[in-house]
């Protein structure tokens, strides 16, 4: 996040032209900014939101900074009262930037992505924490910000408060379980999951008596190759749910990747792979209960690569953010923080990205540093 320049007057007001557009509007809405006290602009607000994730400071070392900058004078106390209210607002924020991030699937299908990320925060809880998306068509539909530990969390599609109509659910190996699948068929939904042949067993028939053996159904293929047949799920209630399975081979490289990650994850979990895995390290499998009239294989394998680059995105979130320690911090500090967090990351995204195509760094006629300064 080193093209947010929050040190220098000019580079933020340049910051501020990649800001959806009504977010002073929501400011105000929110109940974040109603009057001009302590701080007297909501783009000084702003600047101090974004200020705790992007700067790496703790709460007292923000309010000094904002005395130095003459953006605020108030004491650490009174930023952090001001910060809880905070919520409301960046969840539409981060909602907004996703929208304008996110690309649009081609298929008549509306297929809702949903993943989730675990941010550990070491304090005297070590409480970790998960981020929730949904979208789909490149809108965000849900977002949720929740503590992962104990019983009742973790993810799941019960987390998710709204999924349009006739939305494709669209996950990773979290939820190709049959709990998961068959929730999802329960509330009107079909998937697209990938999964494991030991978490997500599949049947030839309904009864769940004849279990498919992957290696008789795909030794033939080569890299490169793809196959779909009928499969079934079936739960220990007695419910099950028909589909395909849609498989494609990877190559050499991203096989040896795939066995890596399987070594690595049986390690940490105290026990060696069983001897099919290096097998089924060279497949990427995935379920999906959509008919091959509604979706063909390439349709099936195209929306879960536009899974796996949210996925990849997190990552990388991860990987630069550098995630702070809070000790001992309220939930809504937490969650004003990861919120905060993303909202950075994503307008970084955007600037990086669309910067690229104006050799001068901003769209013609977007950048008037007159146009923020307030009278």
């Amino acid at each position: 996040m080193n093209n947010l320049h929050l040190d220098n007057d000019d580079e933020w007001a340049a910051l501020l032209m990649w800001l959806p557009s009504m977010w002073r509007t929501m400011l105000r809405e929110t109940g974040l900014f109603v009057r001009a006290r302590c701080i007297k602009t909501p783009e000084d607000m702003l600047r101090l939101i974004l200020a705790y994730p992007v700067l790496k400071l703790s709460l007292p070392q923000v309010a000094e900074w904002a005395e130095r900058m003459g953006i605020a004078s108030m004491s650490f106390i009174s930023l952090w009262e001001r910060f809880q209210k905070a919520v409301p607002f960046l969840r539409w924020l981060v909602q907004e930037l996703l929208a304008m991030n996110a690309p649009r699937s081609t298929s008549k299908c509306l297929f809702a992505i949903v993943d989730a990320t675990i941010f550990p925060l070491h304090g005297a809880n070590k409480t970790n924490w998960m981020v929730l998306l949904l979208w789909g068509d490149g809108r965000p539909l849900d977002i949720k910000v929740t503590k992962n530990k104990g019983k009742g969390t973790g993810e799941s599609i019960k987390r998710l408060d709204y999924i349009p109509e006739g939305a494709v659910i669209t996950g990773d190996r979290a939820y190709g379980t049959p709990p998961q699948v068959i929730n999802a068929i329960q509330r009107g939904h079909n998937v697209v999951v990938r999964f494991t042949w030991n978490n997500l067993p599949l049947y030839t028939e309904r009864e769940g008596t004849n279990r498919i053996n992957p290696r008789q159904m795909l030794s033939a293929l080569e890299p490169g190759d793809s196959c779909d047949f009928p499969a079934w799920v079936c739960d220990r209630q007695g419910n099950a749910v028909p589909g395909r399975c849609v498989v494609i081979r990877k190559d050499p490289e991203a096989a040896r990747r795939g066995l890596k990650k399987s070594h690595k994850e049986s390690t940490r979990k105290g026990h060696h792979p069983g001897p099919d895995a290096e097998f089924l390290s060279r497949f990427t499998t995935i379920f999906t209960t959509l008919t091959p009239e509604e979706a063909d294989t390439a349709t099936v394998l195209e929306a879960y690569r536009w899974r796996w680059q949210i996925e990849r995105e997190f990552h990388r979130l991860k990987s630069i953010s550098g995630i702070r320690t809070m000790d001992n911090s309220k939930d809504s500090t937490v969650e004003f923080y990861l919120l905060a967090l993303l909202a950075s990351w994503l307008l970084s995204q955007r600037i990086a990205r669309d910067r690229a195509f104006f050799p001068w760094g901003y769209p013609l006629g977007g950048w008037n540093p007159s146009r923020y300064c307030q009278s």
